[in-house]
């Protein structure tokens, strides 16, 4: 049964504020207007400043990007109704059969990278709307909408929108990678990018309790609007946590585990969490839109790269599909048939060959009796 209404209004309200807990009248992360990119006297400086600041801190903020913001308000609307229901409501599009990757999420499902500390967040996810032939063919999820409110259209409105900005920016990380423009594209289109829509309630801090604890995205790279409260931090090259702030409206975009492996590094997929900040006293919604290759897609260092970060290739090839399946399985949100995949894909064990085999989900195969010799071979070396 959906919440009273009076609550209701105010979350709405929330939405439209600024950011609270912090006092910041600097940008923290590198800034590049998007304009720039269109303008032959710029645009070379342009991918020089995005190039920098992937490799410096993974983030960057985006500026004058003419988003329409009425979709994205829309859409936050939509957002804080959808979490106002009861839990059983929510759960009747659960994701439980979808790895995770469709539909609602409950409360302390996921837990991030090397943790045992269930997250106090709840989420819903989307993607492309696909056809059954597609949903076999590359073992893409299927969307569950759900019937007690009008969900779809919002949600679709939005992430044709920033689709549109994904495809841009595709073209533009290509070019950041020294490659044709069209390069990143070739292996995105029509692939398995989806939207997450996270609120993270007002609970009381906790020492070591996170809203999201520290992790990469297992990704291509990661397009953020602006969330309706602060808490978003990086961990910068010195290894301190510094908080994601652009003092002007703007994307958040963030490189992702496979720009990180495309660059043999060079890019990097920084650590990044959610903290409640002290002296903010309200719930947090983000959307975030995460854009993927398809699960086919091979994912390996470019020679150019190899060179330019001293001639050792640090990443294996593998595909998009696999690696998706190893930080699935480490964050609890594989199913049994995931599971076995993985256990039988050979991807961990070409993982160990580079000393980045997730522990986590080393554990998880053995527990569920899907790991091979060499894994336990491993798990008994590492003695956990």
């Amino acid at each position: 049964m959906f919440r009273k209404l009076s609550v209701f209004v105010c979350l709405v309200a929330m939405v439209f504020a600024s950011d609270d807990g912090l006092d910041l009248k600097e940008s923290t992360i590198p800034v590049v207007d998007l304009q720039d990119y269109f303008n032959p006297d710029t645009k070379e400086k342009f991918i020089e400043d995005v190039r920098a600041a992937f490799h410096k801190v993974g983030f960057l903020g985006v500026k004058n990007t003419k988003v329409n913001q009425e979709i994205i308000d829309k859409l936050y609307a939509k957002i804080v109704e959808f979490f106002a229901f009861d839990v059983e409501d929510k759960m009747k599009v659960s994701a439980a059969l979808s790895d995770g990757q469709r539909g609602f999420t409950h409360f302390g499902s996921e837990f991030a990278q090397g943790s045992n500390i269930p997250e106090p967040k709840e989420y819903y996810m989307m993607g492309r709307d696909l056809c059954d032939e597609d949903h076999i063919k590359y073992n893409i999820y299927k969307n569950s909408w759900p019937e007690f409110m009008d969900f779809k259209k919002p949600a679709q409105t939005f992430y044709n929108h920033l689709e549109e900005y994904s495809v841009l920016f595709q073209e533009i990380f290509s070019l950041a990678l020294n490659q044709d423009k069209a390069f990143l594209n070739k292996i995105c289109s029509n692939g398995d990018t989806s939207c997450r829509m996270i609120h993270y309630p007002n609970i009381a801090s906790k020492e070591g309790v996170f809203w999201a604890g520290a992790h990469t995205d297992v990704n291509l790279f990661t397009i953020l609007p602006k969330a309706t409260a602060a808490g978003l931090e990086v961990k910068d090259e010195n290894g301190k946590w510094i908080p994601v702030f652009v003092k002007e409206d703007a994307f958040i975009i963030n490189a992702g585990d496979f720009l990180e492996i495309i660059s043999n590094g060079y890019f990097k997929s920084s650590l990044h969490r959610v903290k409640k900040p002290e002296n903010m006293d309200q719930d947090r919604y983000s959307c975030v839109f995460f854009v993927h290759p398809r699960s086919e897609a091979n994912l390996f260092p470019l020679n150019e790269w190899i060179e330019k970060t001293g001639g050792r290739k640090n990443y294996i090839k593998a595909t998009r599909w696999e690696m998706l399946m190893e930080r699935l399985v480490e964050n609890g949100q594989a199913t049994d048939g995931m599971l076995k995949e993985l256990g039988e894909s050979g991807v961990m064990e070409r993982l160990m060959k580079v000393d980045r085999a997730s522990v986590d989900a080393m554990k998880a195969l053995r527990k569920a009796g899907y790991a091979s010799d060499k894994v336990l071979e491993k798990l008994e070396e590492l003695e956990v």
